[in-house]
């Protein structure tokens, strides 16, 4: 029950937040656009803007929620990582494809969501393993 909880709170909690920043980042192209208006030079960097604003962002976004599920879950944390990877990338490039096609970059930014939710779940295990490490250690201590 408990493994089903964080799947479902990890992957809430990208879409959630990805919707949020997805709205923000068209709050931004909208107010970008309106400069390109008045200088046309901007124009060029447009293509751009995505790669270097929404991609890191989405990244983050998957390494946070790798971590949240994994901090939820606590076994089977690399599984239920990737179980939520599969489900908000799903939901992610399903909305994108209805209009488009999936292109060489999009795979690259698939693998690295995915790599991302895995890692982030991989840093929680690591950081869980080494504070518990460190406990027995002071145990002993003392």
């Amino acid at each position: 029950m408990k493994n089903i909880t964080a799947i479902f709170v990890g992957s809430l909690f990208i879409i959630v937040v990805g919707l949020t920043l997805e709205l923000i980042f068209i709050i931004i192209a909208v107010g970008y656009y309106q400069l390109v208006k008045l200088w046309p030079f901007l124009n060029d960097a447009g293509v751009y803007f995505r790669y270097v604003l929404g991609i890191p962002f989405f990244i983050l976004l998957m390494f946070l929620g790798g971590y949240i599920t994994a901090a939820i879950s606590k076994q089977w944390v690399l599984l239920n990582c990737f179980i939520v990877a599969l489900i908000t990338i799903s939901v992610t490039f399903l909305a994108a494809l209805s209009y488009s096609v999936l292109t060489l970059s999009g795979m690259v930014v698939i693998a690295f969501a995915l790599l991302a939710t895995v890692a982030g779940g991989w840093h929680w295990l690591r950081k869980s393993v080494s504070a518990l490490e460190g406990a027995s250690d002071n145990a002993c201590i003392t």
